[in-house]
């Protein structure tokens, strides 16, 4: 009896060698404990690509612009930000390129992990809340991405043209006309000289308005960061010819322009958005 049970015991070891030794040989299964009889299933850990999905397809003629304007889900739990990179490339069909000098001088590792759970939202508002987290953001060159830091970015002045005379051609309920005035010399002395006062004053007209391309500056300055033109001291500068804008700023500032513009657009009744020339 004995004897069977180490007979046994043997013909179980050498029946549990043999598997392991043709699992080694097999590269492409993993070991077997021949002792573990319930070893747990191996983790298989999502890809960063797993986890930028775009609602729908890209068209393949569609330009950079447009594909961050698409819309997708974003759900990783510490993916690395050199993985992520890979990720939006791949999910946008796009290079996408890391401000290396910039993120070290900013001391930004490149396997800092990334967490971040968004739905349904444009790739470009998904971009300014994933790597705002990090203190980063993002610029375009032609068809490339790079991700750096907002000093960086800020450096980097773009111009762009934007056709604004549709708007300038919308009827106006009021306009801004100059008056003069004569005032009476004062009561009781003085030199009896008749002072000129300039007045500014706004009437009804007709249909035609007479806004002018300035007073859309004025809106336009005024509504988008304000102390980043050159008037107040900032970087960017506006101009216009013939109601065509040009602008020349940052990228994050073309964005609100451009978004402003559209609201303009839309609120008038205009069926197109503002045409941009970059």
């Amino acid at each position: 009896m004995r004897r069977n049970l180490v007979l046994g015991f043997v013909l179980l070891s050498v029946l549990g060698l043999g598997q392991l030794v043709s699992a080694q040989d097999d590269p492409a299964k993993p070991a077997v404990d021949p002792f573990d009889a319930g070893a747990k299933e191996q983790r298989v850990k999502r890809s960063a690509g797993d986890v930028i999905k775009l609602t729908q397809p890209l068209d393949a003629e569609s330009t950079l612009e447009d594909r961050l304007q698409a819309k997708g889900t974003f759900e990783a739990n510490e993916v690395p930000l050199k993985d992520f990179v890979d990720a939006l490339g791949t999910a946008l069909d796009t290079s996408v390129v890391l401000a290396v000098k910039k993120l070290e001088e900013a001391a930004i590792n490149m396997e800092t992990p990334i967490v971040y759970k968004l739905k349904n939202v444009k790739v470009q508002t998904a971009l300014r809340l994933i790597l705002g987290e990090l203190g980063l953001t993002y610029v375009t060159h032609d068809n490339v991405i790079m991700i750096t830091t907002p000093e960086d970015a800020g450096s980097q002045l773009v111009t762009r043209v934007y056709d604004c005379r549709d708007l300038m051609k919308l009827p106006s309920p009021i306009k801004k006309t100059k008056h003069i005035r004569d005032d009476p010399p004062t009561v009781g002395g003085g030199s009896g000289i008749h002072v000129r006062v300039e007045e500014k004053k706004k009437e009804e007209i007709g249909p035609d308005g007479n806004y002018e391309v300035d007073d859309l500056i004025d809106v336009i300055t005024a509504s988008v960061i304000p102390d980043s033109w050159d008037d107040v001291g900032g970087p960017g500068s506006i101009s216009d010819f013939k109601g065509l804008v040009t602008v020349s700023q940052t990228q994050d500032v073309h964005e609100q322009v451009e978004k402003l513009l559209n609201m303009l657009h839309k609120t008038s009744g205009l069926e197109e958005k503002v045409k941009v020339a970059r």
